[in-house]
């Protein structure tokens, strides 16, 4: 009788096994992520929707609103930058960073005159960039249906703040010299460039627009020291202010950038590759927290751009995606920065007010409250504490300030370099 045939059992080799182990669970990974990132995207689309913003670069691109040549201020600004003559370069004035702002020094005769010379030399440039002031309507010439955007935006924000630092300089001259009106017409012009910048949907504009803005304020501060304006001058200063303030807005920034990052899907796009994914649904709940902190109060909004700002230098809370932990920083900077500079706004205002009191009743106001209701609606109240502005008379002047980031109060005491301090303005007569 034959034996059978022992069959050989075929066996799969461990290392094998634990290479479609690990196939197997790289799969599931990537259906688990990639499943609800689409259907999280289709989420924050809809809710984008609703709120009446774009979700692809053609709705962007109509929702950056298209303005007719001769009604652009931006094309005003740029012609501006092209004509002017640029050169000496150290008269015109440093822009803002973070809390170093500083001033024009015209005491010296000499800078003065080399100065009042640039400014002469750029009549021109001054005189398009003061008929583009007049325009309300802007758009720059930046094509937002392609990804990324199909012109060198980079570029024409360096030329607005050109132009920018020009009126800047102009309004330092003319004030230095005595000149009101002129101060004021460039003061004016200085404001139209920032709220020129601050209608584009995209975030280094935005911090364009507030840089230009600070720097705007500081010189009208200084203006003071050296000519008094008239009641009318001042009432145009802070409808240029109320105006570049309503150009600038978070929500605006967050969602045109979101197109971008979220709702484009292109090879130039690392958030649309499969390894992008989960960078992308991270992104999506890092805009939705943007947008709640935009909407809230400022008092309620501050505190979550602060917090999302720490997290780039707290790695303990640190955002779990690469992409995100880049965005964050900048999102928050501009959420704060956004916030800060309506700070700014309003004790700008307030001094404008302080300054309309002086001219009708010969001093300084005791108290803020003596402003209203003829020379302001209200006295706000300071979004870092929880009391309206202080206000402190000194012996040559008076501070109007907020209690600032580390929500202190210092008298008024300015930040530097820090966010240690105060933030408002001394105004010395």
């Amino acid at each position: 009788m034959t034996e059978p045939v022992k069959r050989k059992r075929w066996r799969l080799s461990p290392f094998f096994m634990v290479l479609g182990a690990f196939v197997g669970l790289v799969a599931a990974g990537a259906i688990g992520i990639v499943l609800p990132s689409r259907a999280e995207a289709n989420s924050l689309r809809e809710e984008f929707r609703a709120r009446g913003f774009p979700t692809s670069t053609a709705e962007l691109d109509t929702w950056y609103a298209h303005v007719p040549d001769a009604e652009n201020a931006a094309l005003g600004f740029l012609a501006a930058a092209k004509a002017g003559v640029q050169e000496s370069e150290e008269l015109l004035p440093i822009m803002c960073t973070g809390e170093s702002c500083p001033g024009l020094d015209l005491s010296s005769a000499e800078t003065l005159a080399r100065s009042e010379a640039l400014v002469a030399k750029n009549s021109k440039a001054l005189e398009l960039a003061h008929a583009a002031a007049g325009l309300k309507s802007s758009r720059y010439p930046i094509d937002l249906n392609v990804w990324p955007p199909a012109a060198n935006y980079y570029e024409q924000n360096e030329a607005v703040t050109w132009v920018a630092r020009l009126v800047i300089l102009e309004a330092a001259v003319a004030a230095h010299k005595g000149d009101a009106e002129r101060a004021t017409e460039a003061l004016v012009a200085g404001f139209a460039c920032a709220r020129s910048v601050g209608g584009t949907p995209i975030l280094h504009s935005q911090l364009v627009a507030l840089s230009i803005h600070r720097r705007v304020e500081e010189e009208a501060m200084a203006s003071l020291r050296h000519v008094s304006f008239s009641s009318t001058q001042l009432d145009r200063l802070s409808a240029a202010a109320r105006d570049m303030r309503a150009s600038i807005s978070i929500s605006r920034a967050v969602a045109g950038e979101s197109v971008f990052g979220l709702f484009t899907d292109s090879p130039a796009n690392p958030l649309s590759w499969p390894t992008g994914r989960y960078d992308r649904t991270q992104l999506g709940k890092l805009v939705q927290m943007l947008l709640a902190a935009a909407d809230a109060p400022m008092a309620e909004g501050l505190p979550v751009f602060e917090r999302i700002e720490k997290q780039k230098h707290d790695r303990l809370t640190k955002m779990t995606s690469p992409m995100t932990d880049l965005m964050a920083p900048a999102f928050s900077r501009l959420g704060s920065g956004l916030m800060s500079g309506i700070v700014r706004l309003e004790l700008f205002n307030l001094v404008l007010a302080i300054e309309k009191y002086r001219l009708a009743r010969g001093s300084s106001p005791a108290l803020l409250v003596e402003l209203v209701p003829d020379f302001a609606a209200t006295i706000p109240r300071d979004p870092y504490g929880t009391a309206p502005y202080r206000y402190v008379r000194e012996e040559k002047g008076y501070a109007v300030y907020s209690l600032g980031y580390d929500r202190h109060d210092d008298d008024g005491v300015p930040m530097k370099k820090t966010r240690l301090g105060d933030m408002g303005f001394h105004v010395a007569h």
